[in-house]
């Protein structure tokens, strides 16, 4: 469920409203059911057991009961909500590693309430990576959509690091674990991998940065993965390394109920015209990786 407070009860609610309609395969909640009926006035119906689920699922959305203390009021994370996401997220786990689910679904948590009821980990990611016994840098996150997917090669680190955390090693890294996800998981036995540089215009044969000439290139040499091409693709038109940066500057909170907004000094009247701005530097930006993608199918459309 992640944070009770959240809006993970709120995005599986909606889920479960959808199934006959997206085709879902059964699924259940791990958390406490209280918190999506603070949301929502759908049925819900707690299990014991995840075999249950499969009988109830036409019927209610089934939830795996966790009791949190006191009160749970949406959009105000508390230390028995951060208790309570962490126990859900073990028990999660747990069953996908036992096989008694098929896969998990992590909802967003608060990592400042988290880390005061003993969470050590930067995110979410590297706790599963652990408990599964994988290796960080074995682990990557994957944004997927229909004919685009993206992977930080750096995640959950403050930007000023960035630059020192590159290594070839860990592009190589990176690029290996994604070539296998993608035959794996996507059926795309023979992937086209893009590799975003780090400064602006990649560094422009090093006069603004020579992160792109002493580790980006050197790692998207040959190396032998299975797949088709690795090119190094300029940042100030590489969609990855922008769609990240946005999600950093857009929303710098530290709650997992505090939503994106444009920023207080913006005079009312002037947001419209910021939106606008943003919207059509967005459109140019697909359109450039669009052209990229282009150029390297040789898909002229």
């Amino acid at each position: 469920m992640g944070d009770p407070a959240g809006i993970g009860p709120e995005v599986i609610a909606k889920a479960w409203a959808v199934r006959e309609a997206q085709g879902l395969s059964p699924f259940f909640v791990v958390g406490d059911s209280r918190a999506i009926s603070a949301v929502w006035d759908g049925p819900v119906e707690c299990i014991s057991d995840p075999d249950e689920a499969v009988g109830i699922f036409d019927r209610a959305l089934p939830c795996l009961q966790l009791d949190t203390k006191g009160e749970i009021v949406p959009g105000r994370p508390d230390t028995e909500g951060a208790e309570c996401a962490l126990n859900a997220l073990e028990i999660g786990i747990g069953l996908a590693k036992s096989g008694a689910v098929a896969g998990l679904v992590t909802g967003p948590v608060g990592k400042t309430q988290l880390y005061t009821v003993g969470f050590t980990h930067p995110g979410q990611t590297e706790f599963i990576a652990e408990r599964c016994g994988v290796s960080r840098t074995n682990a990557v996150m994957m944004l997927a959509g229909p004919s685009l997917r993206v992977v930080p090669i750096t995640i959950h680190i403050p930007l000023r690091d960035v630059p020192d955390a590159l290594s070839i090693d860990l592009i190589r890294t990176r690029a290996h674990v994604t070539a296998k996800g993608l035959a794996r998981n996507f059926g795309i036995e023979r992937p086209r991998i893009a590799v975003a540089g780090l400064n602006p215009h990649a560094g422009e044969q090093g006069n603004i940065g020579r992160e792109e000439i002493e580790i980006i290139a050197p790692a998207v040499a040959p190396s032998g993965l299975p797949v088709i091409a690795i090119h190094c693709l300029p940042c100030s038109t590489g969609l990855a390394v922008r769609c990240a940066l946005m999600a950093t500057v857009m929303a710098p909170t530290s709650s997992a109920t505090d939503a994106p907004r444009l920023h207080d000094s913006v005079r009312p009247r002037d947001r419209m015209g910021v939106l606008l701005k943003g919207r059509k530097r967005l459109h140019r930006e697909v359109m450039e990786i669009r052209r990229f993608l282009a150029r390297c199918t040789g898909n002229r459309h």
